[in-house]
């Protein structure tokens, strides 16, 4: 039998390759977020926002872009009926740390992508770049992780679009909050003391999140066997 190892890698690269053959969930991630960001960009022509706003306004468009891209990676087996063949491919676990890691890969692409464009469209101040960075790259794999976990909960559920906003609210509020935490920070606001705790907050969240993953995913479909 394949080490977990083999069948995660395996895993990443079938979801890389129907991504980029259905390219469904990347197009309509990608322009609502070209979208939002052009919009809140002449939003504010006229009066530049605060920092904090600036920041709030980013962590919006990049929560709503996860949202719309990256539970897809999970429920594409329910919407084909494919679920059944997944078992027979990789045991839960390896297809859990797959479909994660391919929706990481699609949400620090994305993040990156946004950044600059929300930087050059809004001429937002970067004062601490190296901050912007790391709250990109973490919030990134945060909502990566969680997300990841709403796709395994709404899993086999007759109305899982809806389920799953209804179920992501609770945990994408709290890292949303310390998202903007962060980003404030390198747009020129706040202290580097409550940055790093926003930011050592959002890692804890994404190592708990990636943690429970696995287990979840083994439990869950054991229960739709």
């Amino acid at each position: 039998m394949p080490s977990i190892w083999a069948e995660t890698l395996a895993i990443f690269i079938k979801e890389l390759s129907t991504e980029w053959r259905s390219r469904q969930g990347l197009l309509a991630g990608g322009l609502f977020s070209v979208v939002a960001v052009v919009a809140m960009a002449f939003a504010g022509v006229n009066a530049r926002p605060t920092p904090t706003l600036q920041a709030g306004m980013f962590t919006i468009v990049l929560l709503f872009a996860a949202c719309i891209t990256l539970p897809r990676v999970f429920l594409i087996e329910d919407e084909q009926r494919t679920l059944d063949l997944l078992r027979l491919l990789a045991r839960p676990e390896a297809a859990f740390l797959g479909k994660y890691g391919a929706c990481k890969l699609q949400i620090i692409v994305t993040a990156t992508i946004l950044s600059c464009l929300y930087v050059f469209l809004s001429g937002v101040s970067i004062t601490i770049p190296w901050m912007l960075v790391a709250a990109l790259a973490v919030e990134s794999v945060t909502l990566a992780a969680t997300l990841s976990i709403v796709g395994v909960l709404v899993s086999g559920a007759r109305n899982r679009w809806v389920l799953a906003a209804a179920v992501g609210l609770p945990l994408l509020l709290p890292q949303t909050t310390l998202s903007i935490g962060a980003l404030r920070f390198a747009f020129g606001e706040g202290t580097q003391t409550a940055a790093l705790q926003n930011l050592s907050g959002l890692g804890l969240f994404a190592i708990a999140m990636t943690s429970f993953g696995p287990a979840l995913a083994n439990a869950m479909w054991k229960l739709e066997r």
